[in-house]
């Protein structure tokens, strides 16, 4: 009765997909308006995340059974891969998020419901194993529509609150640590690294610098390559020549932290750009770093306000911990922020932490050029198109 019950449900589907494949067959985008595209795609995207969800579900019986071995296949990973075409590490992957997904319900039920992708599940579940309290929250925040990138952020700060020995989470760090290079098809020499936070943090500050030196000379003379071109010459020019410019990593910690030797609930320990680091690693740096005490209550900084383009090193202090990306929902954008006045200079707008915020250069043109206005509170503004939301504050 079982097997009969099963192959019904296989049956059910294959008429599913039918219907699907008669509708993709017929579909002719140009005939939608902007609204209907936007649906068709959001329609379309839940096809996608209930077709992930399905096959990593239905993958772990293949493994039980043995199934990939009538391919040839060595593991049930191997034949997920050429199944479905992706990469060996992406159907182990795949197969990781649907094991962890019977120790969370909340995961299990939105990947099932086609309201989380593949990818989603797997971050989630990943740091809701080390604190399953925190499996609801980031069940949320994928739904409210955050970034890829916000989504991993807000993982990581979850994972590490969760390491229980901070000793032990740097030496791991440390550990693992590892550089390869190869030569792709075309005979380019590619590379991928990992470093501890630390050591990571001064080699992006040191491309950065690098990169913006050789951007500018470029700009200066025509030249309009895309940053990852002159990121990539950086690279070169830094390990065959050594840098031009000073640099060195921003660490973020309240004054008590080393003392303690860990972090409480509620206090930062954090480099910008990368997150949360053990405190070892921090102590570490507190010798050679940049050092920023940041109050963790806005009401602790000094009263300040004018009516010029001037913000105290405080000022900014705050403002980079506060808005580690743009502050405009849903952007994750987390290079070369730019102070913004809610309330703009030209309308009586003046320079105080309750009128400022950081956002991309992208967002800030929309504010400045395209009539896109804020809305909002203090700490919590967000940016909308002109003729939608309230008035600005």
């Amino acid at each position: 009765m079982q097997a009969a019950t099963m192959q019904m449900d296989v049956r059910e589907l294959d008429s599913a997909i039918a219907t699907i494949e008669v509708f993709v067959r017929d579909f002719e985008p140009g005939l939608l308006d902007a609204r209907g595209a936007v649906r068709a795609v959001e329609r379309f995207a839940k096809v996608t995340h209930l077709g992930q969800a399905g096959t990593a579900l239905a993958v772990q019986q293949v493994d039980k059974t043995h199934a990939y071995r009538e391919s040839g296949a060595r593991c049930a990973a191997d034949w997920l891969a050429r199944k479905t075409g992706v990469t060996g590490a992406s159907a182990f992957r795949a197969m990781e998020t649907a094991e962890a997904l019977s120790e969370l319900p909340a995961t299990n039920a939105a990947f099932r419901a086609g309201k989380l992708s593949e990818a989603q599940a797997h971050e989630i579940a990943g740091a809701a194993r080390k604190d399953p309290s925190a499996e609801a929250e980031l069940v949320a925040v994928a739904q409210r529509g955050t970034t890829m990138k916000g989504l991993k952020d807000r993982c990581r700060r979850v994972r590490a609150s969760a390491e229980a020995d901070d000793a032990a989470w740097a030496q791991r760090l440390h550990d693992q640590r590892s550089l390869r290079t190869w030569v792709d098809p075309d005979t380019a020499t590619c590379g991928m690294w990992r470093l501890s936070p630390d050591k990571g943090a001064e080699v992006n500050a040191a491309l950065d610098a690098e990169t913006d030196l050789l951007f500018r000379a470029a700009r200066a003379v025509g030249g309009r390559e895309a940053r990852e071109a002159y990121a990539a010459d950086a690279l070169h020019a830094l390990i065959t020549r050594g840098p031009r410019k000073a640099t060195g990593a921003t660490l973020i910690a309240d004054a008590d932290i080393a003392e303690q030797g860990y972090a409480k609930p509620g206090q930062r320990c954090e480099i910008p750009g990368i997150g949360p680091i053990p405190v070892t690693i921090a102590k570490q740096m507190l010798a050679t770093a940049k050092i920023r005490e940041v109050p963790a209550d806005p009401g602790q900084l000094p009263e300040y306000f004018t009516d010029r383009r001037y913000y105290p090193p405080w000022m900014v202090a705050w403002l980079d911990q506060q808005y580690p990306v743009c502050g405009v929902v849903g952007c994750d954008a987390d290079f070369h922020l730019e102070i913004d006045h809610v309330v703009p200079k030209s309308e009586g707008g003046l320079t105080k932490i309750s009128n400022l915020w950081l956002i991309c250069w992208y967002h800030h043109r929309l504010k400045t050029n395209e009539g896109w206005k804020v809305t909002g509170t203090t700490q919590n503004w967000d940016l909308v198109p002109p003729g939608t939301g309230p008035d600005p504050p």
